[in-house]
């Protein structure tokens, strides 16, 4: 059965266009206009006629995992030498192939804020964190989100995933 109603987001159009066979290439511009990174300004970091750097202060980081990780033996420097980040990649390679979609790793934990072991009570922090940044840098408190606290008589167990579900609707929008 074919659905017409218009994709409420961009990720949403862009999975359309793949499921019907279409595809895309995406071309970054100058934010003056003056030149598409396309062709023979490919590989250009600086816009030619205008000098202004390709990336901003950071992007460069973000992209980390792709251009500049060590992959030569066994050890694993990075997430992104992991068995994992590797079974993601060929299991989405659509989303895989874009160096700058962003890699997050939902991390919690519960302490209690009163600080007495007799007191009933708890409070779960569920932090994200990009993994795309180089070793050094993804695992730094700046920068890391805080996305939930989770307060109750209790920790919330196996039933985390109750609380992580306006989260993760908010994920799928980006």
């Amino acid at each position: 059965m074919c659905s017409s109603t218009i994709p409420s987001s961009f990720y949403e159009a862009k999975r359309k266009l793949r499921d019907l066979g279409l595809g895309y290439e995406t071309i970054q511009a100058c934010k003056y206009d003056c030149v598409l990174y396309w062709k023979e300004f490919a590989d250009l970091q600086h816009y030619p006629t205008c000098g202004e750097p390709r990336y901003k202060e950071g992007s460069a980081d973000m992209r980390w995992h792709r251009d500049k990780r060590v992959e030569k033996d066994d050890v694993l420097r990075h997430p992104a030498n992991a068995e994992g980040w590797k079974h993601f990649d060929s299991e989405f390679p659509d989303f895989a192939s874009d160096p700058q979609n962003v890699r997050l790793v939902l991390a919690s934990d519960g302490f209690n804020p009163f600080g007495q072991m007799s007191t009933s009570y708890s409070m779960w922090l569920v932090v994200l964190l990009p993994y795309n940044l180089p070793p050094w840098k993804c695992m730094k408190e700046t920068n890391f989100f805080i996305s939930l606290l989770i307060p109750g008589p209790k920790s919330p167990g196996r039933e985390i995933d109750v609380y992580l579900q306006p989260l993760i609707e908010e994920l799928k929008e980006l």
